[in-house]
């Protein structure tokens, strides 16, 4: 399986592929197990010393866990804020990043990808790749977990088919 397509990405490309980013970011393993363990963490420490100051085990409890449930609204906030401002920013990376102004050649193949531009000539191989995900907007292909390509679905057409089945078929990690 093979194809190819010459595309310049657009300020609204680069913004769905943050934003596509953002969001597996959130819904990583890692971060909810983190936010798992912080929770239990605050969870405990509250409690702890609101029993040692007290001697109330349950209304201890109750207050940890009214203190883990503000600590997570907070979070949230935090969360949606940064959703809201990604867009913003995003486009904003955009403007300074000129070499994705220009248009780029993206080509795949069963031993990988390979982009072409003004700027350069990259050559990847499926093995370089950490993972990939795919959303209704953009393919993001990750070399590690902050760095990634992107080609927006609508540039590939009907080839976009041919470029999951053969990062499936390369054995990439999905999401």
């Amino acid at each position: 399986m093979t194809g190819s397509v010459t595309f310049t990405a657009s300020k609204a490309d680069y913004i769905a592929a943050m934003r596509v980013h953002y969001l597996r970011q959130l819904r990583s393993r890692k971060f909810v197990v983190r936010m798992v363990t912080l929770g239990l963490g605050l969870w405990v420490a509250v409690t702890l010393v609101g029993f040692s100051l007290d001697g109330e085990l349950i209304s201890s409890a109750v207050i940890g866990l009214l203190s883990v449930m503000s600590g997570f609204a907070g979070l949230g906030i935090v969360i949606g804020g940064n959703a809201l401002l990604l867009p913003r920013r995003a486009g904003r990376l955009y403007d300074q990043q000129k070499s994705i102004h220009r248009p780029s050649q993206f080509s795949w193949d069963e031993t990988g990808t390979r982009w072409i531009s003004e700027t350069g000539d990259v050559r990847s191989p499926w093995t370089d790749y950490h993972r990939w995900t795919a959303t209704k907007d953009v393919i993001l292909l990750y070399l590690n977990d902050q760095f990634m390509h992107f080609v927006p679905r609508h540039v590939l057409g009907t080839a976009c088919d041919d470029l999951i089945e053969t990062v499936r078929e390369a054995g990439v990690l999905p999401r």
